[in-house]
């Protein structure tokens, strides 16, 4: 069934479908992840920050309602290996 919803995700999902165990127990909490890779602040402090940049036109601007763009097909996406 994944593999006709989502093929490209059947990696991923297939082993904890079936029950084979992760190579690292490790699991990590998004304040771990978001000091580790460099921006402790919350997502809500985040946003908050640009808001405020927007405000001064210091940041982006929000892309416009319904915006769209055309979807990228990564060629190698299904031949490398997952590194981890």
């Amino acid at each position: 069934m994944v593999e006709r919803v989502s093929p490209r995700s059947v990696r991923y999902i297939e082993p904890a479908i079936r029950g084979i165990k992760a190579d690292s127990p490790r699991t990590h909490s998004p304040a771990w992840a978001r000091e580790r890779y460099g921006d402790p602040r919350t997502p809500l402090e985040q946003y908050a920050d640009i808001k405020a940049a927007r405000a001064q036109g210091a940041a982006e601007q929000p892309y416009e309602h319904n915006h769209t763009e055309p979807v990228l097909e990564f060629k190698e996406a299904d031949q490398n290996p997952v590194a981890v």
